[in-house]
């Protein structure tokens, strides 16, 4: 009885450190929809190019009127970003090509790219094999029903200028 109180004590406690390792650092991204955890960031080639937009989504706030766009960047140097942007406008009522939106579309004739409104740069130390910043911007007076096209711009450290347009509603 005690070897198999030992045998089966080993065991649970191994498979125990196996799942907090499996799963430490986990990370769960709808746009692209990934799930990634240490371990698989490690064993891979990473998910975001250094520079640029890797991840940029909206996320719903309180009623259909208000929407948060967040987009995350990784940067190659030590100097984190120094300004995020976005302009907005809403698209036509129907799609012209494909029955899609894509991000080279116009705007609605009846309205053009606001002006630029600043957002906030948060420091991202959740995912510790990068230098992952986080660009938030909360959208106000949002019509329901309505497609918008916002183009969120970063200005890096070294003072590159990188951008990316999503398309929501």
């Amino acid at each position: 009885a005690p070897i198999h109180f030992t045998a089966v004590a080993v065991s649970t406690t191994l498979g125990a450190a196996f799942v907090v390792l499996a799963l430490y650092g986990m990370c769960y991204c709808s746009n692209p929809s990934e799930f990634t955890t240490w371990l698989s960031r490690k064993a891979s080639k990473p998910l975001c190019q250094e520079d640029s937009f890797c991840h940029l989504y909206p996320m719903l706030g309180v009623d259909h009127s208000r929407m948060r766009i967040v987009g995350h960047v990784v940067v190659s140097g030590d100097a984190g970003p120094t300004a995020t942007t976005i302009r907005t406008c809403m698209m036509p009522l129907l799609p012209t090509a494909n029955n899609r939106y894509e991000e080279g579309d116009a705007c609605d004739p009846s309205d053009s790219l606001s002006a630029p409104v600043v957002g906030k740069i948060v420091y991202h130390a959740h995912i510790t094999e990068d230098m992952r910043y986080l660009a938030h911007h909360l959208l106000t007076g949002l019509e329901p029903k309505r497609v918008y096209k916002a183009v969120v711009e970063m200005v890096l450290g070294d003072g590159t200028n990188i951008q990316k347009t999503l398309i929501f509603n």
